[in-house]
């Protein structure tokens, strides 16, 4: 993060949103635009922008076709860890075991994703 007096680095911004930096390839910025609306609670266009991703992909590149769509599945599993936890918070607060375990399944969804 940048600090005081600090212009933030756009890799910062865009962090908390899954988002990959700037990136020129097509199917960079589909999966850009998959993990937001995923990350906001859009499933009906990550859907369709999931759907868009694999008729981007060019069926020589198998494995980076695998890659994004890993990619694409870990973030949608970290966003549906997260939302449960919110949700066992919001009704039990956050110190019960239910909540501390939806709080390490999704801390581990995360790790997944930003493993790939």
């Amino acid at each position: 993060m940048a600090g005081p007096g600090k212009e933030p680095k756009i890799e910062d911004l865009v962090h908390d949103l899954g988002l990959t930096s700037y990136n020129r390839r097509l199917a960079d910025k589909i999966l850009n635009a998959f993990n937001q609306a995923t990350a906001v609670g859009r499933n009906d266009v990550a859907e369709k922008l999931e759907q868009a991703l694999r008729v981007c992909l060019d069926e020589q590149q198998e494995m980076r076709n695998a890659a994004f769509l890993a990619k694409a599945e870990c973030w949608r599993r970290f966003v549906e860890m997260r939302n449960a936890y919110q949700q066992l918070v919001a009704r039990h607060g956050e110190r019960g075991a239910e909540a501390q375990a939806a709080l390490s399944r999704m801390r581990q969804a995360y790790q997944e994703w930003s493993r790939l």
